[in-house]
């Protein structure tokens, strides 16, 4: 099946398995999934024990023949396993370099057909299985959605949690388990997609030959009972630990077999999904009833759920209902603008074809339209249907579904509000940017990529925690939400609507020590974003109302954070590290520092940024070479250039002994940190840091197989890394359940020491500079990503290296150089160590 942005290869092997292959010439990645057609919905009698997630762990336990991990395999190559669990699907996907993606084929088709399911394997699973449900109860969101589908559907499995609940994932025993695998997973219940630079034919032999022996299966279709008409307004209320209230609208919504279901799409960007959208606008940022709102959609083959997010103050929440329900009033009795309906098509648009950029976004693509469709809808039949919608459809869809009698309200408030309220190596593109300077100076860097009608602009600032104090912590983050709030010449709501009608995207993302903004656009839209970045860079404007909204959705994020177990626990390890340092500041503030910002000091921080021998500006993607660097010179003439140095802080003291810090937090699990001082970015050592950070994340790493496989005490285990002008930091993390925070603190303590003693050995060394190798190897086919590594290396002085020579770089690095910098790094005694817990609850009298 041929189209403008991919070809299909389609067949159907004699055992009724969908083959579905792209070929992908400029990429060296290869990502193949198994799709297999059953999820939380279709277990039937045993609904509800989440027998479609157990099922997925389990299948990564070893394969009949060879027992070794898969995940350890796949990792020796270099590539990436992984798989997920929805009510309608469950798929297993590998993402491995090109050269091994026929012994990736055979190596997904045994976990596949030939898995092991030995008891041990069983129990540990089903010990981990429980942890993750029990993660749910300290994730207000997940509680809110799980009592939303409740609500909405009182007949139809998706008022179940896929994940299952508790007491019944304790009845699951291996029998049941087994026996639902041999009823499901059978060839003409399974689609297999691959998106590689391979051949489609070759492929198709290959497949044929490990899934074709796969038995066809008599698979009787699981009969979804269909969900009686609703006839009255449904309410639900719950409570949970933290200071905002949260709000879910909505009901049920189109399939993806419904020819409504593009319109209801375009309705509920309409409704919420972009600033300019009717709700943002009203309610978050006009009216600041809502501190977020957004729309979004779930959808399966035969019928949808719709949801309109909102989270506010309590006090807020009876008006942000009754004002939402006035909107979807309004929008099912009035035909909206031809200019709004435009806006959104273009919207939708490119969102589409943002999600053709890579192999993995192709893959998954593919999934969910034969999740969804039972066949593959091609992008511009796709792209046809959302130009076919009119305003008289987007009315009509809105007047069926969201009559008020078929609405279900559910809030949430916090515990401490009791009061009763009414009721979201081949390079497809150059290795090494154009680099070109403006007539005044600018550095730009153009990175051509000719594939998609698409072009990126970034530009990259100082900023971030080095350059803030405990008195304006937080403000390189407000200054990225504030930037977009209307500048000299523009309103907040023109700016958002010439945003929103050329479909472009916008973000502003402040780190520890750079601020990064990046644009996307079609192509044609070249003028419309040269507009718009002028306006947002060179015009600022940091009105009074956005700064009073701004810094209230901000002060009241820092206070949600302030309950979440992993958030406090990275931010108290790196207090306790980095001491009087900047980066001991929190990224987003303290709710003091932000509420002292007034709209000068935000100004003077921002013109202060703007120093020629840090600042950047690239492109990448499709574009015009002579406009862009017109668009430079024009865009250079304006900026408020600093000819002040931006001096960086003392370097860091450590500390000079053990320390450690248990947090009390109302939470059911409790998370750990370990912390100690790692390397800064002009340290020789960093590439074989990398190394050993990628050793130490993912399944095959010693320290999940410890905390996890072997003690089945935490859910996820991991490591992060910082550097950059100072010395960053070198984290390990479990979340894991109460009580055990010590025992776990221990156990990545004793895996620091091992590494320190022992470094990697032979295996682990290979396997992680492989995956780093296919993640730079992937990275090349995206031009974007490409030329952020590069301008990311010259901002911090460092010089650049095309991916050739940064591949060449981790190849060389031996077991031992890996043993020194291990014993340089880890033998480090001046760990810190961090535990969130429960506060002790008083014995009942």
């Amino acid at each position: 099946m041929t189209d403008p942005f991919f070809s299909v290869y389609h067949s159907t092997f004699q055992n009724g398995l969908g083959f579905h292959a792209v070929r992908q010439n400029g990429t060296q990645m290869s990502v193949i999934y198994v799709v297999v057609a059953t999820g939380s919905i279709d277990e039937g009698e045993h609904t509800g024990c989440g027998l479609s997630h157990f099922l997925e762990h389990m299948l990564f336990e070893g394969t009949e023949g060879d027992q070794e991990s898969i995940a350890d395999q796949v990792s020796a190559w270099g590539g990436y396993v992984n798989a997920f669990t929805s009510f309608h699907q469950t798929v297993y996907y590998f993402e491995v370099p090109a050269r091994h993606t026929y012994e990736a084929m055979r190596l997904l088709g045994s976990m596949i057909q030939k898995p092991l399911f030995r008891e041990e394997a069983f129990i540990t699973e089903k010990d981990i299985i429980l942890r993750e449900r029990d993660m749910c109860v300290d994730r207000p969101g997940t509680l809110l959605f799980e009592k939303f589908c409740s609500t909405v559907f009182h007949t139809h499995p998706l008022r179940h949690p896929i994940i299952g609940y508790r007491e019944k994932i304790l009845e699951v025993n291996r029998e049941m388990m087994v026996n639902y695998y041999r009823n499901r997973y059978t060839a003409s219940n399974c689609d297999l997609v691959i998106v590689s630079p391979e051949s489609p034919l070759k492929l198709e032999t290959v497949a044929e030959k490990v899934f074709g022996n796969m038995p066809r299966g008599v698979l009787a279709p699981v009969i979804h009972p269909q969900e009686p008409q609703q006839l009255v307004q449904r309410h639900s209320q719950l409570t949970f630990a933290e200071p905002l209230a949260r709000i879910q609208i909505g009901g049920i919504m189109p399939g993806g077999l419904s020819t409504d279901l593009t319109a209801f799409d375009l309705l509920l960007g309409i409704l919420g999904q972009n600033t300019s959208s009717r709700l943002v606008r009203d309610l978050e940022l006009e009216r600041q009833l809502a501190v977020k709102i957004v729309t979004t959609g779930i959808t399966i083959a035969e019928t949808g759920l719709s949801a309109i997010h909102a989270l506010t103050s309590p006090d807020k929440a009876e008006k942000v209902i009754e004002e939402v329900l006035k909107h979807l009033h309004r929008i099912a009795e009035e035909p909206v603008s031809d200019q709004e309906l435009r806006r959104e098509k273009n919207q939708q648009k490119a969102a589409l074809l943002r999600e053709l950029k890579t192999n993995s976004a192709i893959a998954q693509y593919i999934a969910s339209e034969l999740g969804c469709n039972r066949d593959v809808l091609m992008p511009s039949q796709e792209l046809q249907r959302i130009e076919s919608v009119t305003a008289e459809d987007i009315r009509r869809v809105a007047a069926a579904y969201y009559q008020e009698c078929k609405l279900s309200i559910v809030t949430q408030y916090p515990e401490t509000s009791r009061r009763k309220y009414k009721s979201n190596a081949v390079s497809a593109v150059p290795e090494k940017p154009e680099m070109l300077t403006t007539s005044h100076g600018l550095r730009v860097r153009l990175l051509p990529d000719n594939r998609l009608p698409l072009m990126d602009a970034s530009i990259i600032l100082p900023g971030g925690s080095l350059f803030e104090t405990p008195v304006n912590a937080g403000i390189s983050t407000l200054l990225g939400e504030m930037l977009f709030c209307g500048t000299r010449r523009y309103s907040e709501n023109e700016l958002n609507d010439l945003i929103d009608e050329n479909a472009i995207e916008c973000s502003c993302t402040a780190g520890n020590q750079s601020i990064l903004l990046n644009f996307n656009a079609m192509s044609e839209s070249l003028d419309a974003l040269a507009e718009i970045m002028k306006t947002v860079l060179g015009e600022t404007e940091f009105g009074k109302e956005a700064l009073v909204r701004e810094k209230h959705t901000q002060i009241e994020s820092i206070r949600t954070r302030a309950l979440d177990p992993r958030t406090q626990a990275f931010a108290a390890a790196m207090a306790l590290l980095y001491g009087n340092h900047p980066f001991a500041l929190p990224r987003i503030g303290t709710e003091q520092s932000v509420s002292r910002i007034t709209a000068a000091q935000l100004l003077k921080f921002y013109r202060s940024l703007w120093n020629r021998d840090r600042v950047l500006l690239g492109f990448s993607g499709n574009f015009d070479r002579n406009a862009v660097l017109a668009f430079a010179e024009e865009l250079d003439a304006i900026l408020p250039w600093n000819s002040q140095t931006l001096s960086l802080p003392t370097p860091p003291f450590f500390p000079d002994k053990q320390l450690e810090q248990q947090i009390e937090l109302p939470r059911e699990q409790s998370y750990v940190c370990c912390s100690l001082p790692g390397c800064d970015n002009f340290d020789p050592d960093r590439f074989i840091l990398d190394v050993l950070n990628n050793a130490l994340n993912g399944m095959s790493s010693r320290l999940f197989k410890t905390i996890r496989g072997d003690r089945a005490l935490a859910y996820a285990t991991g490591a992060q890394m910082t550097r950059g002008f100072h010395r960053g930091a070198i984290t390990l993390y479990a979340g894991t359940k109460q009580g055990a925070g010590e025992e776990v603190l221990q156990l990545i303590r004793a895996e620091l020491r091992r590494m320190a003693e022992e470094g990697l050995t032979i295996p682990e060394l290979e396997s992680a500079k492989k995956r780093l190798i296919a993640d730079i190897e992937d990275n090349c086919s995206r031009s974007e990503q490409t030329l952020l590594r590069w301008m990311l290396s010259e901002y911090y002085g460092d010089t650049p290296m095309s991916a050739a020579e940064e591949i060449e770089t981790y190849r060389a690095i031996d077991k031992t150089a890996v043993h020194r910098v291990s014993r340089r790094f880890f033998a480090n005694p001046a760990t810190v160590g961090i535990i969130t817990a429960s506060p002790q609850k008083e014995p009942d009298k």
